[in-house]
Formats: C-alpha cells, sequence, structure tokens
C-alpha cells in the first residue's frame, strides 16, 4: 500500500471506523480531505492520515460532534427533544431535574 493511494467511500468507513452520515456530513462542510471522480467520492489515505494528525495536535477530535444536554421537568418535552436530536446529533442526554442533568453531564464527561 503506497501512500498515493485512493480508497472509496466504503474503505474510508472502514478506515475511520464511522458511519456513512458523518462522512457526508464532513464532506459537505468540506471538512475532509476528498476528491470527486464522477459522482464519486475518493480519499487519499495520505491525506486523511494528515487531516487526522493536524486535529489530533489541535485537540480536537475530527469525527465526534458536541453533546448536547436538555433538561426539562417535561417528560413529553423531553421525549419530543430527544427524537429531534436523533435526526441531528448522535450524542445527547435528557434529564427530568437538575440533580440527575448534574450527574448525567459528569457521567458523560467521563465516559467519552
Amino acid at each position: 500500500m503506497g501512500d498515493d493511494q485512493f480508497l472509496t467511500t466504503e474503505e474510508v468507513l472502514s478506515y475511520l471506523q464511522i458511519n456513512l452520515r458523518t462522512i457526508y456530513r464532513l464532506l459537505k462542510a468540506r471538512q475532509i480531505p476528498a476528491v470527486r471522480v464522477g459522482r464519486q467520492w475518493r480519499f487519499r489515505r495520505a491525506d486523511l492520515d494528515a487531516w487526522l494528525a493536524a486535529r489530533a495536535a489541535n485537540g480536537r477530535d475530527p469525527l465526534t460532534r458536541p453533546r448536547i444536554l436538555v433538561v426539562d421537568d417535561d417528560p413529553a418535552v423531553l421525549e419530543l427533544l430527544g427524537k429531534s436530536l436523533q435526526l441531528w446529533t448522535t450524542k445527547w442526554i435528557c434529564a427530568a431535574m437538575g440533580r440527575r442533568a448534574s450527574n448525567a453531564s459528569r457521567r458523560s464527561s467521563t465516559t467519552s
């Protein structure tokens, strides 16, 4: 495998251990190095490695999204917001009360 090896989208999914939705989100935001060949995307392995190293050096993980904590005492509101957030983010927590929210936030920050 040379440094100029190009990967398909499916190969990048496996290489980076992320899902297709994340790849397309990064492509749309022009945050991942890629070239378009016809209707397909191609990724150079060396460019991906450099991109990951640069992001890690800046203290940012390019493959994660911000976490959201939703706190409300109405279960219907929590359910509605939870379902809405599923469409936009993979990391969210719903809590019904302040103390539960504080505990959930602490647990989430230690596991991420």
